[in-house]
């Protein structure tokens, strides 16, 4: 009644793909290659295309804090209620 994972320095722990495989994903990724080009391409399946993309990617639109100023402005839209 227990299960076991092999150990490799070529996965992480706990994953099927091997960092090789997942930077060549990311690299066909940069070229703008469609996922389910990519996943045909790698022999795998488009959903491991995308964690893999979502899990190396750094967003760049999301910031540590607020600026310290912001500024909102308040106008008349439709039926005169107030919006900003």
């Amino acid at each position: 009644h227990t299960t076991f994972g092999a150990i490799t320095n070529l996965t992480k722990e706990n994953q099927t793909l091997s960092n090789d495989l997942k930077n060549q994903i990311m690299l066909l990724a940069r070229k703008g290659l469609s996922g389910q080009l990519i996943a045909e391409m790698c022999n795998c399946s488009s959903s491991s295309v995308r964690r893999t993309i979502l899990e190396r990617m750094e967003p760049h639109y999301r910031v540590a804090k607020l600026p310290k100023h912001l500024c909102f402005d308040e106008f008349r839209s439709t039926k005169s209620v107030m919006s900003f």
